[in-house]
């Protein structure tokens, strides 16, 4: 053991120098483009975490699995030095950033950089989870890009996000919890004061069973409306929002009983505001 420990700083050694390069890294589909630096440092905390040889080796072929399972090591349980033990941590990241960015499009590292960025800095969380999410997809990611989108004020997003994850159902745990955050959100949205746009965008998400249904009689008067608020919102003449109050409330009439308490505690609100508009321009 003690001659394989020497001949793994050896080339550890060699790959900082640079001496030491892969011949056929292109050629190699599970083969990552990592700098020689971050892979001494995997390499090091490999060997002396004692992870395996087999690991090691793996590490040292640039296999993305191995240089993922390493990184979350890193990043889980770094090596203290001097009561210091960030960089571990930033090289983790960065051999997270090297395997989501790359031609690797490793979905699992877009997902750790998702909550390694969560708490410092959201909206580049948001980004990882929204991509591991779609095109993984991912069902925690979809769910987490939710949360964090709440946090941000971004509800319509959120909603949206939230209920992909339940609609991908890929496991019971995590459906059960996006499900329980959805119903949450839910619920306080109804007591939130919003805006008329933010209303009007959260509409279509604030319905587990996707209603109005895509093609339906519903989808297509809610379409309508749509259009007519849309073009208020550029030309502002109160005759395109009162067509859309008409058909709002139509739309209203028609879809009681088939809307979410979200969608119909929105409607109203939508409804006021409009009607609140449309009485100052008198």
């Amino acid at each position: 053991m003690k001659i394989v420990n020497l001949l793994l700083y050896y080339i550890l050694l060699l790959i900082a120098l640079g001496q030491i390069s892969h011949a056929d890294d292109e050629s190699d589909d599970n083969s990552a483009k990592i700098s020689a630096t971050l892979l001494a440092t995997a390499l090091n905390h490999a060997v002396q975490s004692g992870l395996g040889e087999d690991l090691v080796q793996k590490v040292y072929d640039k296999d993305v699995g191995a240089l993922y399972q390493v990184a979350k090591s890193m990043y889980a349980n770094p090596r203290r030095q001097n009561n210091v033990d960030e960089n571990d941590k930033l090289s983790s990241v960065q051999i997270f950033h090297a395997l989501a960015d790359g031609k690797e499009h490793h979905i699992l590292s877009m997902v750790q950089l998702g909550f390694a960025y969560a708490e410092e800095d959201k909206s580049q969380a948001i980004q990882y989870f929204v991509q591991a999410g779609e095109d993984g997809p991912h069902q925690a990611s979809l769910y987490n890009a939710g949360r964090l989108f709440a946090e941000e004020g971004e509800f319509a997003a959120a909603l949206g996000y939230m209920r992909a994850a339940i609609s991908l159902s890929t496991g019971a745990k995590m459906t059960e919890t996006a499900r329980a955050g959805y119903n949450s959100l839910n619920n306080q949205l109804q007591q939130v004061e919003l805006g008329l746009n933010e209303m009007v965008s959260m509409f279509p998400y604030a319905d587990l069973n996707d209603f109005p249904q895509q093609g339906s009689k519903a989808d297509k008067l809610w379409n309508e409306a749509m259009a007519l608020f849309e073009s208020f919102g550029k030309t502002k003449k109160i005759s395109d929002l009162e067509a859309c109050v008409k058909k709002l409330s139509d739309f209203q009439m028609q879809n009681d009983t088939k809307m979410s308490a979200l969608q119909t505690s929105l409607l109203r609100r939508i409804l006021t505001t409009a009607l609140d508009i449309m009485s100052n321009e008198l």
